[in-house]
């Protein structure tokens, strides 16, 4: 039983990986994916985490996809104290 359950979650780890329409949560240790919803950049995970579809990424409202992880690394700098 362990071992099918373990299969189960590989096979959908590769189908959300090979799916368009579905990215995984980026808040840490949620085990969770999103599902595109239309047009709508923002969706919202199971555990609450609102996700930008277009990157991937925590949603960052009114900041460029490409922008938005440099806020997050700065962040991440400024509370390590390498700021």
């Amino acid at each position: 039983a362990e071992l099918y359950k373990k299969y189960l979650r590989f096979k959908q780890n590769i189908d959300v990986d090979l799916d368009d329409n579905l990215k995984w949560c980026p808040k840490p240790g949620c085990i969770n994916y999103v599902k595109k919803n239309g047009k709508n950049k923002k969706v919202v995970c199971e555990c609450g985490q609102e996700v930008c579809f277009r990157c991937g990424q925590v949603w960052h409202e009114g900041v460029k996809c490409e922008n938005a992880g440099d806020k997050d690394a700065g962040q991440w700098a400024e509370d390590q104290g390498d700021v």
